[in-house]
């Protein structure tokens, strides 16, 4: 490239405008890098003169710290108010300014619900102490399942030879009465230096979560052993496998919530059989009093006093069920209402069915506006069934009391106090019991039992005192445990009593007895008699039903009893049999009056003429009418109506 003629300014001008700029860049970088003063008081100071001006403000400082000015008072020369000077003021600036003493404890919202007196620490709370149930009878009741129990509880099969032949099974009922007013009591008592129990902690209300009934046999020294505890039927709703599962403040609530149910808390304390043949066994058998019996009556005003006692607890309590439901219900209504809510429901055509969930122990429900929710129908469907079943039962007790009434004895309704509706809350006792199906034929047993209710200080651990803490531990409370019951021994389905005998007569003059043979099978109870001399066998074998009679006892004697007399035209001589059974092992003693009086033999009576009255029953009476659906209609009788209480 040519220069001539080209200045040197022109030549390296971009030279020197970059090292300008370059020499602008590193004074402004070496500026901000190593500034040369600081503020200071608002002011730019040298570095050089930082520690000079820090001194210089160190001295004014101490200067004023060291000067010695006159007090405020004498500054203010008499303006300060006279109350805020002297001993006056000083008094004042020592005072408190809270009203009391200590402040007040903040403590959780919920503490008022948890305590009654407002606090959290320090109280001690009332213990209760429930007294042991009162033992009563244990009765033996005979019936035959149906096949359908056996095929929706296959466990049950182990208790028969076979599951071909008919299903028949004896169990023993024991039963207590429970002192509920007691219980109460104790939940709400407190005293000096013990505090009543929070109301919050168990609803102020009385839960009995279990009853356990303990079972023992005596041995053949006569001694008791093998305790067992009474399981609960297949089926039947039950907590106690819930309750020792690690139970929580859930289960708790589930527990409160479904025992708040009338009849899911009598289904504890009073549980109901499995389906039945015959329905031999019913609340109304452990709670009616069929009133006074007159000497002399006949066993089927008897019978049929047992059965109108009994019926009319039944109505009562399966009233009760369906007042709790919603009150009766038949399918026509049901009908009817599902074809209004069909119409109603197409005007909400937007509405969608959402799934929810039941806070109970029971299986989850299915919540929204339309009425097909599993919940609304499994109730429908019980109450549908219920009265039903109630209508029945008082067409059946408007029948009795009408063959009552003809036989010319006086109806006599259930005892109010064990027919009354059934209220753990209000009632003042209650009679209790199980189902012991696990026991076998001739052996002896007895029973106790102990009530668990559900304890208040469970989940409130936290806001005890150290020495209850461990209170809070159980989910249950139990009562103290009862004394023995009575001994009861398992009667064989087949039983026999001697209700005559005469010395000196027969066909060999040796003497010979009246013996009445009674026979359960296949859900129905015959008794028939037969006239033995000694050395006979007591009963026979199959009858033309196919009935098995025999005893496996013998007549061994007759030997006159001249200590009793027969009464009446018979002047014959008493006597008493001896019996004994065939292996030898059994000799017994049968003096007929008492064996003609044996309360088992009665009941059998009892229980034939039931039978025999229930078959009359299914027929229609005078008085009744055949209905249009086929069914007979309900006669008016006293209490008969639906609802009635």
């Amino acid at each position: 490239m040519k220069t001539k003629g080209i200045s040197f300014l022109e030549q390296h001008v971009e030279k020197i405008v970059l090292g300008a700029v370059g020499v602008v860049f590193f004074s402004v970088l070496a500026w901000q890098l190593f500034p040369t003063t600081v503020k200071l008081d608002g002011k730019d100071v040298s570095l050089s003169d930082v520690d000079k001006e820090i001194e210089a403000r160190t001295a004014t400082l101490n200067k004023k710290l060291d000067e010695q000015r006159e007090p405020l008072e004498k500054q203010l020369g008499g303006k300060l108010p006279q109350q805020l000077t002297g001993q006056s003021f000083t008094e004042k600036l020592n005072a408190r300014v809270a009203p009391a003493a200590d402040l007040p404890q903040i403590e959780p919202r919920y503490a008022r619900l948890l305590k009654v007196d407002g606090t959290v620490r320090g109280a001690t709370y009332h213990v209760p102490e429930f007294t042991a149930v009162a033992m009563g009878q244990t009765i033996q009741v005979d019936d035959t399942l149906e096949e359908t129990v056996i095929k929706q509880y296959p466990q049950i099969g182990s208790y028969f030879a076979t599951s071909s032949g008919p299903l028949d099974i004896s169990w023993l009922v024991p039963s207590a009465v429970l002192d509920l007013d007691s219980m109460r009591a104790e939940l709400d008592k407190s005293a000096e230096g013990v505090t009543k129990i929070p109301d919050g902690w168990y609803r102020d209300s009385l839960f009995i979560v279990d009853v356990q009934f303990l079972r023992e046999e005596a041995t053949a020294e006569s001694n008791w052993g093998n305790p067992t505890l009474v399981g609960a039927l297949p089926g039947a709703f039950t907590l106690r496998d819930k309750i020792t599962q690690n139970p929580n403040a859930q289960l708790r609530d589930a527990v409160w919530e479904s025992l708040s149910d009338k009849s899911t808390q009598r289904s504890i304390l009073q549980p109901e059989f499995l389906p039945t043949k015959r329905s031999n066994f019913s609340a109304g058998m452990m709670l009616a009093t069929p009133g006074t019996v007159n000497e002399g009556e006949s066993p089927e005003i008897r019978s049929l006093r047992k059965s109108v006692a009994k019926l009319a607890v039944e109505i009562r309590s399966m009233t009760e069920d369906l007042k709790e439901l919603g009150g009766p219900l038949e399918a026509k209504d049901d009908k009817k209402d599902d074809k209004k809510k069909d119409a109603s429901s197409d005007d909400e055509s937007d509405t969608v069915d959402r799934p929810g969930g039941g806070t109970g122990l029971g299986s989850g429900s299915v919540g929204g506006k339309r009425a097909g929710s599993e919940r609304d129908e499994a109730a429908k469907e019980k109450r549908i069934k219920l009265t039903k079943a109630v209508k029945e039962k008082e067409r059946r007790l408007g029948s009795l009391e009408q063959q009552l009434t003809k036989l010319g004895a006086a109806v006599e309704a259930a005892n109010a106090a064990n027919s009354a509706p059934f209220d753990v809350k209000s009632s003042k006792t209650a009679t209790i019991w199980a189902h012991d199906i696990a026991v076998s034929q001739g052996k002896t047993y007895r029973y106790r039992a102990v009530v668990k209710t559900y304890n208040p200080f469970f989940t409130n651990a936290g806001v005890l005192d150290a020495a209850q803490k461990p209170l809070g531990e159980p989910f249950t409370m139990d009562s103290l445990i009862s004394p023995w019951s009575d001994p009861v021994t398992v009667t064989p389905r087949i039983a026999f009593f001697v209700t005559d005998a005469v010395p000196s007569e027969g066909r060999l003059g040796v003497g010979q007895a009246t013996v009445e043979v009674f026979c359960y099978r296949d859900g129905e109870r015959r008794v028939e008699r037969f006239t033995v001399q000694p050395g006979d066998s007591i009963g026979s074998g199959k009858d033309k039903d196919g009935l098995n009679y025999e005893t496996g006892f013998y007549l061994v004697d007759v030997i006159p009893d001249p200590t009793t007399e027969r009464g009446g035209s018979d002047r014959r001589a008493a006597a008493v049999a001896i019996v004994q059974s065939a292996t030898g092992s059994q000799y017994e003693v049968r003096i007929p009056k008492e064996q003609t009086s044996n309360p088992m033999r009665l009941n059998f009576q009892d229980e034939i003429e039931i039978a025999k009255a229930e078959a009359a029953a299914k027929a229609p009476v005078d008085g009744e009418k055949a209905a249009g659906d086929g069914t007979i209609a309900p006669p008016k009788a006293p209490g008969g109506g639906l609802g009635a209480s």
